[in-house]
């Protein structure tokens, strides 16, 4: 009778030990099909942050082009403003060319510095960006820092089938799995890395 109730509790023991390894089990495979899609965000978050640093150095680029362009209209104008001054004798006809020419430069100028105005905008905007995906991709890093602590912990926890190393895997794992949904969910949260990390 005592040999049956003590083989009936190592029986017990051997199944819950067996139901706490199948928990742990699905625990890591739910923090790995997590990790997986937080990955799929992290490189399409990469490809678009070089996508939009590559965008803001063209619309650097194009200011220069245009400042450049306004800069010759300028020298353009300056040149004619000092024809008229030290050609005080000119014809009405050639007075009337150069005054005709100077307002084309003028109006190139002022073209010009619009467009600048709004290549400039483009370019800030595109930076703006990169530093938006930067918070992103950062929650990302932290999000698989966290949850590898969890899957690492999880892995002891099944050797050792040690409960209290359960509930302390999770821990790391909340952790983690806030982080990647902030990131999948796009909000724009500024975390300060460790410096061993920048």
């Amino acid at each position: 009778m005592v040999d049956e109730i003590v083989d009936q509790a190592h029986e017990n023991a051997e199944g819950s030990n067996d139901r706490f390894v199948n928990v742990a089990a699905v625990i890591v495979a739910v923090i790995a099909t997590f990790m997986a899609l937080c990955g799929v965000k992290a490189d399409n978050m990469d490809y678009g942050i070089l996508q939009q640093k590559s965008d803001a150095v063209d619309m650097w680029a194009m200011y220069q082009a245009k400042s450049m362009k306004q800069y010759m209209y300028k020298l353009q104008r300056d040149s004619f403003e000092t024809m008229l001054l030290t050609s005080p004798g000119l014809t009405p006809a050639a007075r009337a060319e150069v005054d005709k020419r100077l307002a084309r430069y003028s109006a190139e100028i002022d073209r010009y510095e619009q467009e600048k105005e709004e290549t400039s905008a483009k370019a800030k905007a595109h930076e703006a960006n990169v530093e938006r995906m930067n918070r992103i991709a950062d929650l990302l890093d932290m999000t698989e820092v966290f949850l590898s602590l969890s899957v690492a912990l999880l892995a002891i926890t099944i050797l050792t089938r040690l409960r209290w190393m359960l509930a302390l895997s999770l821990v790391p794992s909340a952790i983690g799995v806030c982080f990647g949904a902030a990131a999948l969910a796009g909000l724009n949260i500024e975390i300060v890395l460790p410096a061993f990390l920048t």
